[in-house]
C-alpha cells in the first residue's frame, strides 16, 4: 500500500503524486534504452574492429603459437559489454523497477479512492506474457536475454578469430642416423 493512506489523501493530490512516480518511471525507462542504444554501438564497433585485426594484422607470436591479434578485440568488446548490462541491469532497470513497485501502489491507493489509473499495472502484466515457447519474460528475463545474446556473439567472435587464424608451430630437428 502507498505510504499516502487511500483515507487520508485527496484524489487530486494523489494523483499529482502518481503522475510524478509515472515521470520517474518514464526517466529511468529512457535511461535503459540510451544505455541499450551505447552497448548496441560498441557491440557494432568492437565487431567490425575485430573483422579488421582478423583481416590485416599479422598474427602475434606467442610461444609455439600465433594468432591474430583480432581476437583480443572482442574480449576487451566484452568487458565493455559486461559494463553496460552493470550499469543498465544492475543499476538503473532496479530504480526503474522500485518506481514500477511505487506506481502499482500508487495506482491501489486511487482506485481505493475511486480513481482508476492502470497504466504502470497493465505495463507490467503485458510486458510479463508468455513469450514463445519459452516461459514468462518478465523484464529482467528480457534484459538478461539481450546482453547473454551480446555476451555470446562476443565470445563466438573472439574463439573463431583464434581458430581460424592459429598457427602452431614444430621445432623441427634433424637426428643423425
Amino acid at each position: 500500500m502507498s505510504r499516502i493512506s487511500a483515507h487520508s489523501a485527496d484524489p487530486e493530490r494523489s494523483l499529482d503524486v502518481w503522475k510524478t512516480i509515472v515521470g520517474v518511471q518514464q526517466h529511468f525507462n529512457d535511461i535503459g534504452w540510451r544505455i541499450r542504444s551505447l552497448a548496441m554501438t560498441a557491440l557494432t564497433f568492437t565487431l567490425g574492429a575485430a573483422f579488421l585485426g582478423y583481416l590485416n594484422a599479422d598474427p602475434l607470436p606467442f610461444g609455439a603459437l600465433s594468432f591474430s591479434p583480432g581476437a583480443f578485440v572482442p574480449v576487451l568488446g566484452l568487458m565493455i559489454w559486461l559494463l553496460f548490462w552493470f550499469a543498465d541491469g544492475i543499476w538503473y532497470h532496479r530504480l526503474l523497477k522500485g518506481a514500477q513497485l511505487a506506481a502499482n501502489s500508487m495506482e491501489e491507493s486511487l482506485s481505493a479512492q475511486g480513481v482508476f489509473t492502470t497504466l504502470s499495472t497493465e505495463i507490467t502484466r503485458a510486458s510479463n506474457a508468455k513469450w514463445g515457447p519459452f516461459q514468462k519474460m518478465d523484464s529482467v528475463r528480457k534484459l538478461n536475454l539481450f546482453y547473454g545474446a551480446g555476451a555470446a556473439i562476443l565470445c563466438l567472435v573472439a574463439i573463431g578469430i583464434t581458430l581460424l587464424t592459429l598457427e602452431i608451430h614444430t621445432a623441427c630437428t634433424a637426428s643423425a642416423i
